[in-house]
């Protein structure tokens, strides 16, 4: 016959008695860090990135934040990728804009060009 086990303490790691960062400046450094390498590792699929804010989940609860207007946080990743994604949209919309600019300019000249052929063909090109 065996024993129960008593239930396993948790011990949530700290310094000061609270369970969280100590202070501002260490969340400030902790996410401007985590930040970065993410960033800098984001097309990497053999990197790993993660960071430590003493933040601890209760037991058997999954930790999952949402904004004031009840959408979930995104990552900084996400939202990096999400910023390039657009970027580059509206990037390539200004080359769309600038190639059909180009393209309507060209018809113009054309346009000219044969308006000019028909006048020296004696034909008014308004009159026809």
């Amino acid at each position: 016959m065996s024993a129960e086990q008593p239930p396993t303490r948790i011990v949530y790691p700290e310094s000061d008695g609270q369970p969280i960062a100590d202070n501002a400046k260490q969340l400030e450094y902790t996410f401007l860090f985590y930040d970065n390498l993410c960033a800098l590792f984001a097309d990497r699929e053999d990197v790993f990135v993660a960071a430590d804010l003493l933040w601890y989940p209760v037991e058997g609860d999954a930790l999952v934040l949402y904004r004031p207007d009840g959408e979930r946080f995104v990552p900084y990743v996400e939202l990096r990728r999400r910023a390039e994604q657009a970027e580059q949209r509206a990037l390539q919309a200004e080359q769309r804009a600038l190639q059909a600019e180009q393209r309507a300019q060209e018809a113009e000249e054309r346009a000219q060009r044969l308006a000019q052929r028909l006048r020296e063909m004696g034909i008014e090109p308004e009159e026809i």
